[in-house]
């Protein structure tokens, strides 16, 4: 996943706005559903990461700041309320402290990311190719054989 990460990064910072074998590992020569869902992970991360910082006054809230002032809270702040989700959350990628980790059953990187791809296989399938293609490519692969 370390190869995966960097391309992705690599790759982003290069502008490349098109990866075609995101979920590829050693330089494309393997995959599996596990990999696909970690480099979804993955590449909300980069972009993300690639979005920057905004540096503007709404930003900066010095305001805001200043008006809660020393000691005070800015947890029932409507400005909190509006930049809760203002950055990136993984849900596979721990940031917990190795001792809530440990409380939360310490649950490998592997072991949540195949629960994640476990659940993702059993639920309904969003996309249905249409009509008979799918009959229709099993037909060309027939062929090219």
């Amino acid at each position: 996943m370390a190869e995966a990460a960097l391309t992705l990064l690599t790759a982003t910072q290069a502008g490349v706005t098109l990866l075609h074998d995101v979920g590829y590992v050693a330089s494309g020569t393997a995959s599996s559903y596990e990999s696909m869902v970690l480099l979804d992970e993955l590449v909300a991360w980069v972009k993300a990461y690639a979005a920057g910082v905004t540096i503007d006054d709404e930003a900066l809230a010095v305001a805001e700041i200043g008006e809660v002032g020393p000691g005070g809270s800015h947890l029932a702040r409507r400005y909190s309320r509006r930049h809760l989700r203002d950055f990136f959350r993984p849900s596979l990628l721990s940031r917990q402290s190795h001792d809530a980790w440990q409380g939360a059953g310490g649950h490998s990187l592997l072991e949540r990311v195949a629960g994640r791809t476990a659940e993702l296989r059993a639920s309904e399938q969003r996309y249905r190719p249409p009509g008979d293609a799918l009959g229709e490519l099993d037909r060309l692969v027939d062929e090219a054989r």
